[in-house]
């Protein structure tokens, strides 16, 4: 073997060494299994125990120690309801504050419910080092000031998580606060603010990102009763293929408020991208659907392929601006001559439709239907950047694959995805449902 081959063997073996060493650098590094087999105050391992035991990489109670990277918090098979009862420490949350990476995982079909019997706290503040991921978890009767489920100061990941009848004066749902949020297959259900933010408030150079999720039945005072993104400069809402609707707001916005306010000193506002999404059915005084304060302001707002129903007699009653009306982005106004439209024919009632979390079905003939648009197409410095539609997420040259539906079901059924939360189903055709080992749902028809 002559030097040259040597050296061209050695070449390659360190380059696949580098390319290994690189992919393992970007994968996510689990370290401990924490299995929680107590409720609080019981002996063994209980949830406040295991997220100690994580946050400082030791042996907490009964709990297996944590260690350095992803801890993973699972619960013994015969736990279906964690109800806590006392508040610890001055948090206003029932657990610790969440200061390092951690997954809590609930069942594999169904979802693990967290209550409180005397006291009204929330129950997770994440850190501003925290990093936390929940999945089939119900989060039920949270409430504080700010998040009354949940308050984010770091990172957050919902995935399969149902929040449901939390109150609080910003963010009863969620409140995130210079933080960010990835939020997928979820439901906020009958959640109140006091002021804004029924199901999730957004402040203060924070990062919200939603998928294939629904708002429903939550309530502000004020303003958003679905959402409200407030406002604080730098915060960013991302929100696609979700249904907002039956929410109610006291004075604007019952769907959603979105703020482009740019307080004095300050050089950058916040921006709002909203696709494949509906908002309909929703209630306020004023624009019952979507209010905008000094969009003029706002860095970026694309606003593209969404179903805007309305409970209102007029467009203009629903929504205080033109952008759904733009003929470029494809907006869908279900309502003849911006006329009241039925809800019930757009989407029916909240109710079980098969996976994890509730949904609102799309109804025959929905205009929801086939309607979704699949990737949107920019250039930077002439590179074709594929941006979320109902496929895939942000990347070069790739427009990549389709995301589920809320229930985990496959998109799409059909010429092209549906808009919101749930891919309708043709009744003509014989479709059935199964759910898979890895809890995924598909459907086939014959």
């Amino acid at each position: 073997m002559t030097s040259k081959t040597i050296n061209y063997c050695f070449t390659e073996v360190v380059i696949c060494l580098f390319m290994a060493a690189l992919l393992l650098s970007t994968l996510p590094s689990h370290a401990a299994n924490i299995h929680v087999n107590a409720l609080p105050n019981a002996v063994g391992c209980d949830l406040i125990d295991a997220i100690l035991s994580a946050n400082n990489n030791s042996s907490i109670g009964g709990c297996t120690s944590g260690s350095v990277g992803i801890d993973t918090i699972t619960f013994a098979p015969e736990i279906s309801q964690y109800e806590f009862m006392l508040e610890i420490g001055t948090s206003r949350s029932v657990t610790p504050v969440i200061d390092s990476e951690i997954e809590i995982i609930g069942p594999e079909n169904g979802l693990l419910s967290f209550t409180q019997s005397s006291v009204l706290s929330r129950f997770f503040l994440v850190g501003v080092d925290g990093d936390l991921s929940l999945e089939n978890i119900s989060l039920q009767g949270g409430g504080a000031t700010t998040g009354g489920a949940i308050r984010v100061n770091g990172k957050l990941s919902l995935n399969n998580v149902e929040i449901v009848g939390s109150t609080a004066s910003f963010g009863a749902g969620l409140w995130v606060v210079g933080g960010e949020a990835i939020i997928r297959n979820s439901l906020f259900r009958n959640n109140n603010s006091l002021n804004q933010g029924g199901g999730i408030g957004i402040s203060n150079a924070s990062r919200v990102t939603i998928y294939d999720s629904s708002f429903s039945g939550n309530s502000a005072d004020e303003y958003g009763g679905g959402i409200s993104l407030a406002a604080a400069p730098e915060s960013e809402l991302f929100m696609y293929n979700t249904t907002i609707t039956e929410n109610t707001a006291g004075i604007s916005g019952g769907g959603v408020s979105l703020f482009f306010d740019i307080p004095a000193g300050q050089t950058e506002g916040n921006s709002a991208v909203i696709r494949n999404s509906i908002i309909s059915g929703n209630t306020a005084p004023d624009f019952s659907e979507v209010f905008f304060t000094n969009q003029s302001l706002a860095i970026n707002l694309d606003i593209r392929n969404n179903l805007l129903g309305t409970n209102s007699s007029t467009y203009s009653e629903s929504v205080n601006s033109l952008i759904f009306l733009s003929s470029d982005t494809n907006n869908i106004i279900a309502t003849p001559f911006f006329e009241n439209t039925p809800l019930r024919s757009i989407l029916g009632g909240l109710s079980d439709n098969g996976g994890q979390t509730m949904t609102h079905a799309l109804v025959e003939n929905s205009p929801a239907i086939d309607n979704g648009l699949p990737f949107y197409v920019t250039l930077v410095v002439f590179l074709p950047i594929f941006e979320p539609g109902c496929r895939g997420e942000l990347a070069a040259f790739s427009a990549g694959e389709y995301r589920t539906d809320q229930r985990n079901i496959d998109r799409p059924i059909g010429a092209e995805c549906d808009i919101g939360a749930f891919e309708y189903q043709p009744t003509e055709e014989s479709c059935y449902v199964a759910k898979a080992k890895n809890n995924n749902v598909f459907t086939f028809c014959l």
